[in-house]
């Protein structure tokens, strides 16, 4: 039970291992969406800290927050998930000092849920994965946040593919330079959700590539290989 249920009011540590708590329970997005109820963005902070569980399950389940927590208040209070965006983009520069391992999936999961953010933000997800050749670039080159990247917008493709499906060209350019399997996998998916179907020649060098990938879908942390996700991808493309 969350303190709304006995009429009060917890801030700070406790928040945020009551959160917690709930991340690890059964019922855990019934509870969290009762709490963004009485909350609202009070709870990104918690949520942040949340998504740096080293339980992989917690970690993923606190992103999907950011979710829930936009849907609930982004009509009513859209400037507070703007400045919840901007916050994020900002953790992204090195001026933040922070390692912002989860933070473009984050950007990611708060615009699947509202088309008007997606439509203002995703540009600048985009600019995480563009190489230029000239002038100001965003591009990360850590790899695991750039990952995250991918993540998010894999999350962004199974809402709004329109926007993935204007970003073909950068698409292109990331099949070209990206080698790691997990990357390779994320693509994968968008590509599908997104129904490129241009992109089967690409997906099809991968075929053969049994690499174990583990992702977070349906509240569940899945274990397949690179080879199973571009087979389904291209089962999908084929439909």
């Amino acid at each position: 039970m969350y303190p709304q249920q006995t009429n009060l009011k917890l801030g700070g540590k406790k928040l945020k291992n009551t959160i917690l708590d709930l991340l690890n329970s059964d019922n855990w997005k019934q509870d969290i969406v009762s709490l963004v109820d009485s909350y609202g963005a009070k709870l990104t902070n918690s949520f942040f800290s949340a998504s740096y569980s080293e339980d992989k399950l917690v970690s993923s389940r606190a992103i999907y927050c950011f979710g829930i927590l936009t849907e609930k208040i982004s009509v009513s209070e859209r400037d507070k998930i703007r400045i919840l965006m901007r916050k994020c983009i900002w953790m992204l520069t090195e001026e933040s000092g922070g390692i912002p391992w989860r933070i473009p999936e984050i950007m990611g999961q708060i615009m699947s849920a509202d088309k008007l953010i997606a439509e203002d933000y995703c540009d600048i997800l985009f600019s995480y994965i563009n190489e230029v050749e000239s002038g100001p670039e965003n591009f990360l080159e850590h790899l695991p946040i750039r990952i995250s990247v991918y993540k998010g917008i894999n999350l962004l493709s199974r809402k709004f593919p329109h926007l993935i499906a204007q970003k073909k060209v950068i698409l292109e350019q990331r099949f070209q330079k990206e080698i790691d399997p997990e990357t390779i996998a994320y693509l994968s998916m968008i590509i599908s959700n997104s129904n490129l179907i241009s992109f089967k020649e690409h997906l099809k060098k991968y075929v053969n590539d049994n690499t174990p990938i583990e992702y977070y879908s349906e509240d569940m942390l899945i274990n397949s290989s690179l080879a199973q996700i571009i087979k389904e991808s291209l089962d999908n493309l084929s439909n």
